[in-house]
């Protein structure tokens, strides 16, 4: 049910027509596998960016995105 949910969100942002969305993009903790297993298997891919996890200087989120049909990095 989670897949479909996240589909159905994406695909709910793609039909916009004001903003137009060109790219979905959510953070994961780096030492969640789980979670980023999931992201893609819905499609997400990571970014390549990370940024500082809030209240812990060891560690960092990562950043997954998935872009509209037709556009991309």
């Amino acid at each position: 049910m989670a897949e479909e949910l996240f589909r159905a969100a994406v695909a709910w942002s793609w039909a916009l027509r004001e903003p137009v969305v060109r790219r979905v993009r959510l953070y994961v903790h780096e030492r969640n596998s789980r979670a980023s297993a999931f992201y893609r298997r819905v499609g997400f891919v990571p970014s390549g960016r990370a940024i500082p996890m809030e209240g812990d200087p060891d560690a960092v989120e990562l950043e997954y995105e998935v872009w509209r049909p037709g556009e991309g990095a």
